[in-house]
């Protein structure tokens, strides 16, 4: 693929390789029912901000930054509707804080 593929279907590609791979690392924890809140082992990667990190959020920032528009806003979704519960209100109150991520 060449370079102004990539540009075009990434946006900034500096950081390509590494994040393609902690996506990877990403895919394989949740695929081994690791227990992501605890679990410490996550690839560094680079945010399009110029920041970097290897926390669980980090690597979820990365995804959608890599992932197509289209489906980038089904991932916000799901993510930021996971701490809802139709049948039960108040079920985000009974989490643990550190269980609620939007974005």
């Amino acid at each position: 693929m060449k370079k102004k593929d990539l540009i075009e279907l990434f946006g900034n590609i500096d950081h390509l390789k590494e994040n393609l791979y902690a996506v990877k690392e990403l895919r394989n924890t949740v695929s081994h029912h690791r227990l992501l809140f605890v679990y410490e082992d996550f690839q560094d990667c680079f945010l399009n901000e110029g920041t970097s990190g290897d926390a669980l959020i980090d690597n979820i920032l990365n995804l959608r930054q890599l992932l197509n528009p289209f489906y980038k806003g089904f991932l916000i979704k799901e993510i930021n509707d996971s701490c809802t519960d139709e049948d039960d209100p108040q079920f985000k109150y009974s989490l643990p804080l550190k269980a609620i991520l939007e974005i």
